[in-house]
């Protein structure tokens, strides 16, 4: 007979991941929160998009690529439209993508995670 119970948790981040970084203006580590906000940028038919994050003692800013240099068709409307309307649920999605953060190389602050875990 078995007394082993084996129980699943899902950990769910309930906000946006903090990014520690060297702050330029500031002239050392700090902590950058998400500013709930993007910056689209076209050049030609081509699109940059970013999301912003700030500096959490100076608000000097750090942008975290989403696309670069992307074809306006290859990005569906809807998600599109969600970037200029600076979409708050986008935002947060985006604010807990770890791809993400690997993909910029920013380093997140695991200890400042607030999360819940669902069976």
């Amino acid at each position: 007979m078995s007394y082993l119970k084996k129980i699943e948790y899902e950990i769910i981040p309930k906000d946006s991941f903090w990014v520690i970084r060297s702050c330029s203006k500031c002239g050392r580590k700090t902590h950058f929160k998400n500013t709930k906000k993007f910056r689209v940028n076209a050049n030609g038919n081509k699109l940059d998009i970013w999301l912003i994050y700030q500096c959490e003692e100076c608000k000097h800013t750090l942008n975290l690529a989403i696309y670069e240099r992307q074809k306006v068709s290859s990005i569906p409307k809807e998600e599109y439209q969600s970037f200029l309307d600076n979409n708050e649920r986008l935002t947060e999605r985006y604010g807990k993508n770890m791809q993400l953060f690997r993909k910029n190389k920013a380093d997140i602050d695991f200890d400042r995670i607030k999360f819940e875990t669902n069976k």
